[in-house]
């Protein structure tokens, strides 16, 4: 992570400190996210700073108008070994670079004229499940159907929040769903795909994994990096 970025996450903490006492969490999905708060002392920072992730993520959506978008990824294994975290996340910029940022803006995408465009996220590295997990936890309508259907990740992925421009929200909608970016258009590495529309608590879940896996990628929209 950079200076700049640590400055902004402490300044973004100090502030989520002064305010605990006035939750930023406004819907459903509070009781689901305290589970994802690790108990023990010595992982307290680390939530500290996932909780400030959260309300950097909240003051997007309400004050610069950005969706939020909850992005899982699985990747098809090597044949000759296991693959790392370094392997999954070069997975995930190269699909993010080459692939996504194209199709939500066009090949120009880079330009400075178009930056603004770009989503601002957060991504996560994430390991297996101890158990299934509900495909729509983040769902924001109640489908009882949906709720009793489960996911199993398998090995490394990635979980992602994007907060994406207004101007980018109808590309994105085609892409709702499972399997929409497991497929040779985007990459020939995805193996599954599942995207939802999320709020902000979505990254409590995302960051689960954080304590082991703390070189998260940070998406800068205004400025077209990856972190």
């Amino acid at each position: 992570m950079t200076d700049a970025l640590h400055t902004d996450i402490t300044e973004i903490t100090e502030t989520f400190q002064s305010t605990r006492s006035q939750s930023i969490f406004t819907n459903s999905l509070i009781p689901d996210q305290y589970q994802y708060v690790t108990k023990s002392q010595e992982s307290s920072k680390t939530d500290l700073e996932r909780m400030s992730l959260v309300k950097l993520m909240n003051d997007l959506e309400l004050n610069q108008n950005r969706i939020l978008y909850f992005m899982t990824l699985t990747y098809k294994p090597f044949e000759t070994r296991t693959y790392q975290e370094r392997d999954v996340n070069k997975f995930f910029r190269t699909f993010y670079v080459q692939k996504l940022l194209p199709y939500l803006i066009n090949k120009n995408y880079h330009r400075v004229s178009k930056r603004y465009l770009q989503p601002i996220g957060l991504v996560f590295v994430d390991d297996h499940e101890t158990k299934a997990i509900k495909k729509n936890k983040f769902h924001r309508r109640t489908d009882s159907n949906d709720l009793s259907k489960y996911i199993f990740p398998v090995k490394l992925h990635h979980h992602a929040v994007l907060a994406l421009h207004p101007d980018t929200v109808e590309k994105m909608n085609y892409l709702l769903g499972e399997n929409t970016l497991a497929n040779s258009s985007f990459t020939h590495k995805i193996m599954t795909s599942d995207l939802q529309r999320c709020d902000a608590d979505a990254v409590m879940y995302s960051s689960k994994m954080l304590w082991k896996y703390p070189e998260y990628q940070v998406l800068k929209g205004t400025t077209g990096e990856i972190l």
